[in-house]
């Protein structure tokens, strides 16, 4: 006897956190933050069961203290209010300036100060990676920006563990970029 099984993959939500942190000498990153996140849309019911969007491009929600709050913000989203799940994908990409300060990679928020570079950075391992690390979901995290390729360097965090896991010749090679 003939059997016919119609099986349909599950479809998976996919969320964009898209920032274009807005600056004089970088003319695209708005624009480029804004095209990321809508590259996305004719997946929606196809590969993908919903697309949810989220782009931060302007001075105001893009500053330091805003960053971070929408870093929270995505961890809230999947402890608090159960909107992503562990089978789903979370896609973020910053498109900003980024520097080295102490062999560690960060974002130039829109009020970055040289002055009060603590104040008024990024950090890609603390203020990112290490808040999203627990949430089960896939993660693909992009950056362009200066410097990024070191953000694939194996960091030493204050526990003595490593704050991302890549081959440490492609980290070297990524930082020579």
């Amino acid at each position: 006897p003939l059997m016919i099984i119609n099986y349909e993959p599950p479809k998976n939500n996919l969320f964009v956190y898209s920032y274009g942190i807005p600056d004089p000498t970088l003319v695209h990153v708005t624009k480029d933050a804004r095209d990321l996140a809508e590259a996305f849309n004719s997946q929606q019911g196809k590969l993908f069961t919903s697309i949810q969007r989220q782009v931060y491009n302007t001075a105001s929600n893009t500053n330091t203290q805003a960053i971070k709050k929408s870093i929270r913000d995505i961890v809230n989203d999947y402890y608090e209010f159960k909107r992503i799940r562990k089978d789903d994908i979370l896609l973020i990409y910053f498109s900003s300036h980024g520097s080295l300060i102490k062999d560690e990679f960060y974002l130039h928020p829109s009020d970055y100060d040289p002055l009060y570079e603590e104040e008024t950075t990024i950090s890609l391992l603390r203020d990112v990676q290490i808040k999203l690390k627990d949430i089960p979901c896939k993660k693909l995290l992009f950056i362009d920006a200066c410097h990024s390729g070191a953000a694939a360097s194996p960091l030493q965090v204050s526990n003595g563990q490593k704050g991302t896991v890549f081959d440490q010749d492609l980290a070297d090679a990524l930082v020579r970029l």
